[in-house]
This record gives structure tokens, C-alpha cells and sequence, in this order.
């Protein structure tokens, strides 16, 4: 399933190349100062770990691997500036959740219902703006997981390490202002809490709405 969400994801990338922004929307030059960049989207994503008998209801037995997966919510807010006129450093806040999920235990199936599980993090990462305002990104995040039933949080991972990369373009509107699209991949590995706990891996992956402010800067490359 994976392999098809990456699919995916390559192919909205070629059909956003056949759109792309033309060379006169942006200069090198143009670019500068503070940068924020919100996205917001969905996609697929999964949570999965290796669980022993004690945490699981019998007769699954040995360690089972334990799966949850279904429809992602994405969100993500990045506020730094500008290094160069192609490069950004940045901080990230990151969120991804899963509402209701499939859950397979021991290869079985079984629907949930007012279950959530969402994955957060923080973290530092750098961007790469190409002369026609197409991107890459790359994040290193701390990043956490909690479990949500009916609203009420009833338990959360330690923190663990997770990566974020994305590719994505923007169509200036104005000056300072760029509207545009990314796709992106997360994954990150966060141990729960207690003794011999197991570790949870999630793993996010879609398609995002893209929200640019550059306020000292020009998306345009026209005069100031």
C-alpha cells in the first residue's frame, strides 16, 4: 500500500510539472528576509508496531504486529528566512492524524470508530527554491504519538525522531504572497512509555495546499 501511495504522489508531481510557473515569475534576487509557509492537506498514513501477548487480548499469542491504517489529515507551519536567495532554514511544526483507522491484528481486520491517532513533532529543517519557485524540502523532526478515543487522550509515546520531505511549486498572487502545492512523505520512530515498551512507527504520506508570506522579500521578481 505504501508503494501505491508513493506512486501517487510521483505521478501529482509530473502533472504539477506540466503546469509549472514560467522563468519570468521569480528571480533569484527576489527572494529574502523572513519566510513563513503553511500547508494543509491529507493523504494515507499508517501506525504500526510489534506488540508482546501482555498488552494484547488472547489467543494472538507471540508478538503480533499490530496495524493501523486509513485516510491522513496533514498540517504543517514553517517560520524562518531566507539565507540566500534559494535557500531557507526553518523551524516546523508537524501534525498528521488518523481518524477512525482500519486496525489488522495478527493479519484480522477490525473497523474502529471515534479513535484517533495523531503523530506531532517540531523540528529544523532547510529549503531549496529553484528560479521558477519549485522546492525542496527537508525536516528532521522530535516527534510524538498519542491515542485519542471519544475525545479524551488516554495515553502518548516518549519522544521519538521523525523526516519530512517534500516537493512542491508556487504561483505568486503578489509581491509577497505565493499560493501553490506540495507532496509530501513523513516517517518517524517513537517508543511508548513503560518498561520493554515497543516501538511505534508512523508513517504519513499526500498531497498539501501550500500558503507562502514573504513580507521583506519579492515572489515576483519585480521591483519593490
Amino acid at each position: 500500500m505504501r508503494r501505491v501511495v508513493i506512486g501517487a504522489l510521483m505521478l501529482a508531481l509530473v502533472s504539477l510539472m506540466l503546469v509549472s510557473p514560467g522563468d519570468g515569475y521569480a528571480q533569484d534576487r527576489a527572494r529574502s528576509g523572513f519566510y513563513l509557509r503553511m500547508d494543509l492537506g491529507g493523504g494515507y498514513g499508517s501506525v504500526s508496531s510489534d506488540i508482546t501477548p501482555d498488552a494484547l487480548i488472547e489467543p494472538f499469542g507471540d508478538d503480533v504486529e499490530i496495524e493501523f491504517t486509513g485516510a491522513s489529515g496533514l498540517a504543517s507551519l514553517n517560520l524562518g528566512a531566507f539565507l540566500s536567495p534559494n535557500l531557507v532554514l526553518f523551524g516546523e511544526f508537524f501534525g498528521s492524524t488518523l481518524v477512525d483507522p482500519t486496525m489488522k491484528i495478527a493479519g484480522e481486520e477490525f473497523e474502529t470508530a471515534d479513535l484517533k491517532l495523531n503523530t506531532y513533532g517540531f523540528g529544523a529543517g532547510v529549503a531549496y527554491y529553484l528560479s521558477d519557485n519549485w522546492f525542496l524540502q527537508g525536516t528532521l523532526f522530535a516527534s510524538q504519538m498519542d491515542i485519542e478515543i471519544d475525545g479524551e487522550t488516554l495515553g502518548e509515546t516518549d519522544l521519538g525522531i521523525g523526516f519530512k520531505g517534500t516537493v512542491g511549486a508556487a504561483w505568486p498572487v503578489s509581491n509577497k504572497v505565493a499560493l501553490g502545492a506540495s507532496a509530501q512523505v513523513f516517517y518517524a520512530s517513537m517508543k511508548d512509555k513503560g518498561e520493554n515498551a515497543p516501538t511505534w512507527k508512523s508513517f504519513a504520506g499526500g498531497l498539501e495546499f501550500t500558503f507562502i508570506w514573504i513580507p521583506g522579500g519579492n515572489m515576483k521578481g519585480t521591483a519593490m
